[in-house]
């Protein structure tokens, strides 16, 4: 953590976004059910408010928190609440009931709304729409990614079930902290596992797994 204060701002990936504002309680007051995405949201929040305190800002792409709002936060919320579908019988919701298209309804609002908040809403948090990543630097980072992929001294980095290339849109933010000359915080394995790689082919400033910073 102590790393990312000597700079003035950060830079979050889509999932850290997100994480930091899915956190809501439905059902009962006095027994709600709270729907959030841990340990990533807890620990995103922690790292947010060591920031702040030391007036720090946070920083992504356009490109990013439009993918956020048009399709991301949508496939979370369905996510989370199929996960805890049990726990919504509790309540007496059942999966994909009306109820539940009701609550799917007002739990997308509220995220959305405290995604839109950060947007707005607060100063630490801005959005760069200028930055346009150079086509040919992610064409050469996707050869990169598939020499990677058939290297067998590289393949344990990838995950077992996730052995991919990475986004446009994930490799954009790791050119941005290239040209920002700043860290990104990233929960995207395919990223931070190849953080090495990636600086050592000029392809990114530095990249943080999101679970491996050290807030304490």
């Amino acid at each position: 953590m102590n790393r990312l204060l000597k700079y003035t701002a950060v830079i979050y990936d889509a999932n850290c976004i997100i994480y930091y504002c899915f956190k809501s309680g439905i059902g009962p007051k006095n027994r709600p059910i709270v729907i959030d995405s841990r340990p990533f949201t807890d620990k995103i929040r922690e790292i947010t408010k060591v920031l702040r305190e030391r007036q720090k800002n946070v920083l992504t792409l356009q490109l990013i928190f439009d993918e956020i709002t048009q399709t991301l936060l949508a496939k979370v919320v369905d996510e989370k609440l199929y996960e805890i579908s049990h726990l919504l019988r509790r309540v007496n919701i059942d999966y994909e009931s009306n109820a539940y298209l009701v609550l799917r309804k007002k739990l997308l609002k509220k995220i959305n709304q405290k995604v839109q908040r950060l947007r707005y809403g607060e100063e630490w948090f801005s959005i760069d729409s200028q930055f346009q990543p150079n086509t040919q630097e992610i064409a050469d980072m996707g050869m990169l990614y598939q020499r990677m992929l058939r290297d067998p001294a590289k393949q344990s980095k990838f995950l077992p079930r996730k052995r991919r290339i990475p986004s446009k849109k994930d490799l954009s933010l790791a050119l941005f902290s290239k040209g920002k000359q700043l860290p990104l915080i990233s929960n995207d394995s395919d990223l931070y596992n190849f953080n090495s790689e990636l600086k050592d082919n000029g392809y990114c400033y530095e990249i943080y797994g999101l679970m491996k910073i050290q807030t304490a």
